[in-house]
C-alpha cells in the first residue's frame, strides 16, 4: 500500500507540468469523487484543468447523445 500511495497522481500534483483534461462517466464503478478530488486539488494549486462529466457513457464516450460529440467538436 505505501507504494501505491507514493505513485498516486493525487499525491504527485506538484510534479504535473501540463494542463489536465479529466473525463469520466457518472455511471461507472469508480466513484465520481475520485476525479473530483483530482480536479479540486489541481485547482487549489493553480494548475489548469478541464473536467468533463458525462451522464451515461460508460468506458467509450461513443454515444451520440453526449453533447461534446454531438455539436461537431
Amino acid at each position: 500500500m505505501p507504494f501505491l500511495k507514493k505513485i498516486s497522481p493525487l499525491n504527485n500534483i506538484e510534479k504535473l507540468q501540463s494542463p489536465c483534461l479529466l473525463s469520466r462517466d457518472k455511471m461507472i464503478l469508480v466513484p465520481v469523487t475520485e476525479a473530483e478530488q483530482m480536479k479540486n486539488k489541481l485547482q487549489a494549486v493553480g494548475k489548469p484543468v478541464w473536467y468533463l462529466l458525462a451522464k451515461d457513457e460508460g468506458h467509450g464516450f461513443r454515444k451520440n447523445q453526449t453533447p461534446i460529440f454531438n455539436n461537431g467538436l
